[in-house]
């Protein structure tokens, strides 16, 4: 009964790293790619796993915590580099909060600064 239950187990995560690869290859954005290989890497974490409690292998631990730190880092690496800095949208930002006062009303509605509610 457990090994068919690991046995299942694999092949839904089989089946997940598949359609992920189909969303690797067909996605849109970069950042598409790196949902994808989060889920991927996630996954791999999930056979390993697996196959510790199939086996009884705690030796494994430490490769799940290596594996899991990749993950963690190459998505924040990923992110901190996909930001947009566009230096006109910032410009218009330091433009709006340069014309509130020190004695101003607390701005509630970002389009419209100098309406007070």
């Amino acid at each position: 009964m457990i090994a068919a239950l690991h046995i299942a187990s694999f092949a839904l995560i089989v089946i997940a790293v598949v359609v992920v690869l189909i969303r690797l290859a067909r996605g849109p954005s970069m950042l598409d790619r790196a949902i994808s290989m989060d889920v991927i890497s996630s996954a791999m974490i999930a056979a390993v796993a697996i196959y510790s409690a199939m086996t009884g292998r705690l030796d494994l631990i430490p490769a799940l915590v290596a594996l899991s730190l990749v993950g963690f880092l190459g998505t924040t690496a990923i992110a901190r580099f996909a930001v947009i800095d566009n230096p006109e949208e910032a410009r218009i930002i330091e433009e709006r909060l340069a014309e509130l006062g020190d004695d101003d009303d607390p701005v509630h509605d970002v389009d419209n600064p100098k309406e007070t509610p």
